[in-house]
């Protein structure tokens, strides 16, 4: 535990320090140095990241290396038998091996290109990641960089398809989704989202579609549930696949969401609703930023019952990070600090309860294979 309590603690000056720093070459230089840190401590983990951890660990060692894998279908097959993985996450685990990297060093190399995407992804967007990171580390750092290999690689590409949707470029956009869709089912998500993120967003709109959401949250927690029904509709479908398959389990399989995460959300909504003309004017993308965000509405409000939370919340969350940046940038005086320090601790609180309830504690203590003097190379 020691450890992250060390790599929080460093968030924090970062943070906080962020305030008296003015000139912005010194600001990239740190920010710089605390990605150099996230690529190392994330690429080089040893053991971590639970069950998931083994999984793609015996992936790897199993998958044929190129010359095989390219002129062999009975590999491909026996693959997809060992593991249910997709055709795009198989043929890179077959492309690193090929160069002669390590399971070690695949997670090393996929732990660079995730950060890389990220960072150039959302850099028009972020202003200052100083006020991003402790965010990014409460929702994003251990699920998507320790242990769910597959759809961090999608959401990394999500990120880099972002000013594809804002600069109305959908055959770019489009051409990122199947891609995306070759690592990770989940994927088949960002095919919904360009058309609805084309539609003017006002207060008033974003007023309704609160007041038109919410009830559902309140009909799930009264005990009503449309799982069932929705299901079933899926279950009619004539495609027979394993995505159809896939898409019928979660959403049969309850897995509900934290009433505390659904009160994250709601008390960053009422922050946007109050703030909305501020941030507005803040920044030309804050616009294009809310209505990333409002993605999550109704996966809470009306999906909370569901896994699909679980399984999509990640694409958007980021953007609890900007939403605060923004919030940080406008108000001024004790207001400044106020919600500067309640965002730090709920950050804080979140990312030290998800270290020790997950899997029982799979996650501590923190070691890296260079520790024990392992190779990234076979």
């Amino acid at each position: 535990m020691e450890f992250y309590i060390g790599l929080f603690a460093l968030t924090a000056v970062v943070y906080y320090g962020n305030n008296f720093i003015k000139e912005n070459h010194q600001k990239k230089i740190i920010i710089y140095l605390m990605f150099a840190i996230l690529i190392l401590v994330s690429g080089t983990r040893y053991l971590l990241g639970g069950s998931d951890y083994y999984v793609y660990q015996k992936c790897f060692n199993v998958v044929e290396t190129l010359v095989s894998f390219t002129h062999t279908k009975a590999a491909i097959a026996n693959l997809h038998l060992i593991a249910d993985f997709e055709i795009g996450y198989l043929f890179l685990n077959s492309l690193i091996k090929t160069l002669g990297f390590s399971f070690y060093g695949f997670t090393l190399i996929e732990a660079v290109v995730w950060y890389a995407c990220m960072y150039l992804g959302l850099s028009r967007y972020v202003r200052d990641w100083a006020y991003v990171l402790p965010l990014f580390l409460y929702k994003f750092f251990f699920y998507n960089t320790f242990i769910s290999m597959r759809q961090s690689i999608t959401i990394a590409i999500f990120f880099v398809a972002w000013r594809y949707i804002q600069e109305k470029k959908p055959v770019k956009y489009y051409g990122l989704c199947m891609l995306a869709l070759l690592f990770h089912n989940g994927a088949i998500l960002m095919f919904a989202i360009y058309p609805f993120m084309q539609l003017k967003l006002t207060k008033k709109r974003l007023i309704i579609l609160n007041v038109m959401c919410w009830p559902f949250f309140v009909l799930w927690k009264l005990g009503y549930s449309i799982y069932g029904f929705v299901s079933a509709l899926v279950g009619l479908l004539p495609m027979q696949s394993t995505m159809v398959s896939k898409a019928q389990t979660w959403l049969t399989f309850t897995e509900s969401i934290s009433t505390f995460h659904v009160l994250e959300y709601m008390l960053i909504m009422l922050l946007v609703i109050i703030f909305y003309d501020q941030i507005m004017e803040q920044d030309e993308n804050a616009e294009f930023i809310v209505k990333i965000f409002l993605w999550l509405l109704p996966l809470f409000a009306i999906c909370g019952a569901s896994v699909l939370v679980t399984r999509f919340k990640d694409y958007f969350t980021i953007t609890y990070g900007i939403i605060i940046m923004y919030l940080i940038q406008i108000l001024k005086g004790y207001k400044k600090y106020l919600i500067q320090t309640v965002a730090l601790v709920v950050c804080a609180f979140g990312f030290f309860r998800y270290i020790i309830l997950f899997d029982s504690g799979a996650l501590m203590p923190y070691a890296s294979f260079f520790q024990y003097g392992i190779s990234i190379f076979q």
